[in-house]
């Protein structure tokens, strides 16, 4: 005899109980993989990507750290031990006339400190030291000039305006002007200067 052609409601339950268990199985499914997040593989993926690193120093401790790294400076044809730089403190931006003149970031990708002459004048040498995220790239110009603006183009370039006195000028009343830019390669780490630099006397 045919059962199911005998008890047709019991045929209909058994199929009902075949769906309710699918129904059930596959919302068991979804509230797994909820609860677990994203696949392992997508996990791993977003845990591997490299952060951008921040220094651990101030300003202030970084021109005290890096600036005993840079000789003293020498004037031509002098036999001395040489003008120590001043790294006791950072000199401070002048908003109306030179307000760069320390834009240090340890998270920045590329930044300054400009290093006095101690005992120096607005007119005296100074370097202008680069960072990468608080790390030490280098200075402008091995031999130094006086004085000069720095200014930011890009988070990775600095434009710099040397002033320099002309023949028979003051120092405080120069009127030369030689402009280069300075841009930082994050890749080789390397910084390179483009424009003119004032004559060397």
């Amino acid at each position: 005899k045919d059962y199911n052609a005998m008890y047709p409601a019991n045929t209909k339950l058994s199929s009902l109980k075949s769906r309710l268990r699918i129904i059930v199985f596959g919302a068991l499914l979804t509230l797994l993989f909820t609860s677990c997040g994203a696949p392992f593989g997508a996990e791993q993926s977003s845990s591997s990507t490299p952060s951008q690193q921040c220094g651990t120093l101030t300003d202030q401790q970084a021109l005290e750290k890096y600036g005993q790294q840079i000789p003293p400076y020498t004037w031509d044809g002098d036999t001395s031990e040489g003008a120590p730089w001043d790294t006791s403190k950072v000199p401070e931006n002048i908003p109306t006339k030179n307000p760069e003149l320390n834009t240090y970031d340890p998270c920045a990708e590329f930044s300054w400190i400009t290093m006095d002459l101690k005992n120096g004048t607005g007119s005296s040498p100074a370097h202008l030291l680069f960072f990468s995220h608080g790390e030490f790239i280098g200075v402008a110009e091995q031999k130094p000039f006086g004085k000069f603006v720095p200014h930011r183009l890009s988070p990775t370039s600095v434009e710099v305006r040397y002033v320099y006195p002309k023949a028979d000028e003051c120092n405080a009343c120069a009127t030369g002007r030689a402009i280069s830019v300075y841009t930082f390669d994050p890749q080789t780490r390397q910084v390179s200067r483009t424009g003119e630099l004032p004559p060397v006397n």
